[in-house]
């Protein structure tokens, strides 16, 4: 195998050296370089599991003043389970107004999110992770499917926001009795 690869921005993956198995990412979340720099971390991911929620927390917990905001789709037979969602609960309650999440019922085993990171750095610099891979990226991707990491300029960050501001609107609130009734 070739060294691992931390690929600077902007990217695509997963890259064909990684699909084909002659390569690997430095960390298991391919732009994790970019995410780790970022002080505020917004977006819509889907079906996350307990790794999603591990790198959440380490996240959160390795830079006190890093915030993230996420809305979490959710479909049927989707990966999330009750127990990935009560861990978000706890990691509300150890961050405070640091860590927000709401969730977002897909209404069939048809649809899918978008997965939409913003990441912002201290510096004001803007980058985007973008893309059909599910579980913040940790899931297997298939090498179809095209994910796309870059900077971005301060025009398409706001229509970002913008599109994310309405979507965290109609998303239901991570609340324990919600966590409670989930299949």
């Amino acid at each position: 195998m070739n060294n691992p690869l931390t690929p600077p921005m902007p990217f695509v993956w997963p890259e064909p050296l990684v699909s084909a198995g002659f390569s690997q990412y430095a960390s298991a979340l391919p732009f994790e370089a970019v995410a780790r720099t970022a002080l505020s971390v917004f977006g819509v991911v889907s079906a996350i599991d307990a790794q999603a929620v591990d790198w959440m927390e380490g996240y959160l917990s390795d830079n006190p003043k890093a915030q993230l905001r996420l809305v979490i789709s959710i479909h049927p037979t989707c990966r999330t389970t009750e127990a990935d969602l009560q861990n978000l609960l706890r990691l509300v309650e150890r961050h405070g107004q640091r860590a927000d999440y709401r969730v977002f019922p897909e209404a069939s085993l048809l649809d899918r999110s978008s997965n939409l990171l913003c990441l912002c750095g201290a510096d004001g610099q803007t980058a985007m992770s973008v893309g059909p891979t599910e579980n913040m990226g940790f899931a297997q991707a298939s090498p179809s499917q095209a994910n796309l990491v870059t900077a971005v300029t301060a025009a398409t960050f706001e229509a970002c926001r913008k599109w994310f501001d309405y979507l965290w609107a109609i998303a239901g609130p991570l609340r324990p009795e919600l966590v409670a009734a989930m299949p």
